[in-house]
């Protein structure tokens, strides 16, 4: 004979369904496309590091150990270059992180050289300055303020830096952990930093106070081995690049995780050293995929961009 549950038991499960399941992680974006192989010729990469987005769609590429700037458009049509190795005027010498600033320039931390290099969209020239006082600055991930302000992170002295659109002084200096790294600017007033030793993300407002952190080692959902990049949505929703993990991460403004894709390889999605990641308008993440010389782009296969390659795929299971 079945025996029949309790009352008690029917009314404990009748709560369990009346509990509401935490909500589940959004889907991680597909694969669109990539572009690059190792070399120096146009097009090509030796160890592509930063990179960002311009609002007209064009990417710009820190090709490092060319010791150069690539531009392409979204497609990854390869465009202009510039730069070669070395110190003087429009040189670089092993650049990390880029930023589009104000009126389409082009912000470049040159970190060997110890300084910030400006270029217009097309590459000339227009300037450079080291950070201004008596220490000097090992700058890596840059951004670049709607009024002109550039905020650097500066690891060798555990530091962002923010520097007066003219580049003659300091704005404001504030502490870190103990490596950062990637940088980026939130749509809410922020200043999102990569603490890679930490293994944390730090989220400040423009004035260098403290607002929340979040992350710890490991492999798991919001934790982080080895995180260097970071980029910001027009949502103020955070990526952040895992060189250990070989992933990205999506998070929520407030740091709440919501997905994540990839794993080590070389094939479509797959990542070796992400050290590089940027959105654009249209919100098509681009990852510099390091050690694999390339340029990955995810996204909703939707999107104007892939409407050609989703129906092709669609006609071959036409019925």
């Amino acid at each position: 004979m079945t025996r029949k549950p309790s009352p008690i038991a029917r009314c404990f499960v009748l709560l369990l369904a009346l509990v509401p399941l935490p909500a589940l992680a959004e889907a991680p974006p597909s694969f669109l496309r990539a572009w690059g192989t190792p070399g120096s010729a146009s097009g090509e990469f030796n160890f592509p590091i930063g990179l960002a987005v311009d609002p007209g769609g064009f990417v710009y590429v820190v090709d490092q150990f060319n010791h150069r700037i690539q531009k392409f458009d979204a497609t990854g049509s390869f465009l202009a270059t510039w730069g070669t190795q070395g110190s003087g005027d429009g040189q670089m010498n092993f650049p990390t992180f880029i930023a589009v600033g104000p009126a389409g320039k082009i912000y470049v931390s040159d970190t060997q050289n110890a300084r910030v290099v400006v270029f217009d969209s097309n590459g000339l020239f227009l300037r450079s300055y080291t950070a201004p006082g008596a220490e000097p600055m090992v700058p890596l991930g840059i951004a670049v303020d709607a009024d002109g302000f550039i905020y650097v992170a500066d690891p060798a002295n555990q530091r962002v830096i923010k520097v007066h659109p003219d580049g003659g002084s300091i704005a404001a200096t504030w502490p870190t952990g103990f490596f950062p790294a990637g940088l980026a600017l939130s749509p809410l007033g922020r200043v999102c930093v990569v603490n890679r030793d930490a293994s944390q993300v730090e989220v400040f407002d423009t004035a260098g106070t403290l607002l929340f952190r979040f992350g710890a080692f490991g492999s798991g959902d919001g934790e982080f081995d080895w995180p260097y990049a970071i980029a910001v949505d027009p949502q103020g929703n955070l990526y952040v690049c895992e060189r250990d993990n070989s992933r990205v991460q999506k998070f929520s403004a407030e740091g709440t995780f919501l997905t994540k894709w990839g794993s080590p390889g070389s094939g479509n999605g797959q990542f070796n050293f992400p050290d590089g990641v940027a959105v654009g308008a249209a919100g098509q993440v681009f990852v510099a995929d390091r050690l694999n010389h390339r340029i990955q782009v995810f996204g909703d296969l939707a999107t104007p961009a892939a409407i050609s390659t989703w129906g092709r795929v669609k006609a071959l299971y036409r019925d």
